[in-house]
């Protein structure tokens, strides 16, 4: 298939998010093993199917479409529905992005279709009216099932669920409906199934300048598993659902570095970074910071637990003795 090629687009970095990191906390990594299940919300029945899920860091909520088309559905960071913006027109909604402004893109999985619209709420989403494009021809039940904005280089990334499984990078211009697209590797290698959905790390302003930045977050429902991926297709992290959810499609995250994923039944999954890297054994007392630390640094290294990827390298080996020395200056700042 062909596609209309575009130049590439540069926004400015959006300075509410950066100040929601600093009021809120910053992390320096995205490190999956150590974040744990901080609450599990049900969902109204209305979001049943849910699919995609995004942060907008310009209100500081979540938003979320289910493949019903039943809506787009404002939320709370703690899941409390706020909001509701009805749909018209539309078939098998499976992605949503926030792109700064108010402005959303939201995907038609089968039509490989994006639209880019404005959130109004309890107003209609009348799909003959908004500006769009294709990302390919029609795929079925097995075509676009992310979506993610990056602000920092004005890419969309965008996922096809499988036959094939695509991950991608698109710059879209609206008015003349074309899009540029460049497939960022092959995900065979990613040892899952399909792709549900993808969130871009650079969004996370504590991350930028960081070896995270580039990073990306992909969830496979299929197979119950949410990966940390470098752009070329290196797994560098990962987290097994398989015990939370069955039909868990959508990912995102916001500038704390708390990750929200949602799944069909419905549900809302809110994962927590540790609150301080070096306290390893996770203790609560005074001080938090004890040898019991270097001890459980020692066995997660040994046993290849990629918690001790302290540096957040990508090489072979993974664990190296530059994570020591990472751990021991981690620990010597303290907690905050």
């Amino acid at each position: 298939m062909a596609y209309v090629s575009s130049s590439r687009r540069f926004v400015l970095w959006p300075t509410v998010l950066v100040f929601a990191a600093a009021a809120h906390g910053q992390i320096s990594s995205v490190n999956l093993s150590t974040y744990t299940l901080h609450q599990t919300i049900n969902l109204p029945a209305a979001m049943t199917e849910a699919s995609s899920i995004t942060y907008n860091w310009d209100t500081n909520r979540l938003y979320l479409v289910p493949d019903t088309t039943a809506g787009i559905f404002e939320l709370s960071l703690s899941g409390s529905l706020i909001s509701q913006m009805y749909m018209s027109g539309f078939e098998d909604t499976e992605a949503i992005t926030y792109l700064g402004n108010g402005q959303f893109a939201i995907a038609e999985e089968r039509l490989q279709q994006v639209y880019r619209f404005t959130y109004i709420a309890n107003g209609v989403l009348v799909r003959s009216s908004l500006q769009n494009a294709s990302l390919g021809e029609f795929a079925g039940n097995d075509g676009i099932e992310g979506l993610s904005y990056e602000p920092l280089t004005g890419y969309l990334f965008a996922v096809k669920e499988k036959n094939p499984m695509r991950v991608m990078r698109t710059v879209i211009d609206w008015p003349a409906g074309t899009a540029s697209i460049v497939d960022l590797f092959n995900p065979s290698g990613l040892g899952v199934a399909d792709i549900a959905d993808i969130s871009v790390l650079s969004t996370v302003p504590s991350l930028v300048g960081t070896p995270d930045q580039n990073n990306l977050l992909l969830i496979s429902q299929a197979s119950s598993r949410l990966l940390k991926v470098s752009r070329t297709g290196a797994v560098l992290g990962q987290m097994n659902l398989s015990g939370l959810s069955t039909t868990a499609e959508g990912v995102t995250i916001d500038p704390t570095g708390t990750i929200y994923i949602c799944d069909e039944s419905p549900k809302l999954f809110i994962f927590k970074p540790p609150a301080c890297y070096p306290n390893c054994d996770g203790s609560t007392g005074n001080p938090a910071l004890t040898s019991n630390d270097f001890q459980c640094f020692l066995n997660k290294f040994a046993s290849s637990d990629t918690y001790a990827n302290c540096d957040q390298s990508t090489g072979v080996p993974l664990l190296t003795a530059n994570d020591f020395q990472c751990f021991l200056n981690k620990f010597a700042a303290g907690c905050p």
